[in-house]
C-alpha cells in the first residue's frame, strides 16, 4: 500500500494510480514509474505492523524516512 499527502490529508492507495496529475501529469504507467518519481510526487509505501489486534489497534499514519508508518495504540 501507498499514501500521500494531499492538502494536509494523508490518503492511502491500496495500489498505485495508473495516471497522476500532479508536479507533472502521467497520462499512463504512473504506477510503474522509478521509485524516484513517485517519491517526487508525494508516494511513499506504508510499513504495516504486525499487531496483536486483541490489545492493540492502528492509529494515525506519519511520515519518517520517507516510509510511512502507523501509530500502534493499546485498546
Amino acid at each position: 500500500m501507498w499514501a500521500n499527502n494531499i492538502n494536509g490529508e494523508i490518503k492511502v492507495f491500496s495500489k498505485l494510480p495508473s495516471y497522476w496529475d500532479g508536479i507533472k501529469f502521467y497520462s499512463k504507467a504512473f504506477a510503474s514509474s522509478p521509485i524516484e518519481v513517485l517519491e517526487e510526487e508525494g508516494f511513499f509505501p506504508i510499513i504495516d505492523p504486525q499487531i496483536n489486534e486483541e490489545t492493540e489497534q492502528l492509529g494515525d499514519l506519519y511520515l519518517e524516512d520517507n516510509k510511512y508508518y502507523y501509530i500502534v495504540i493499546q485498546k
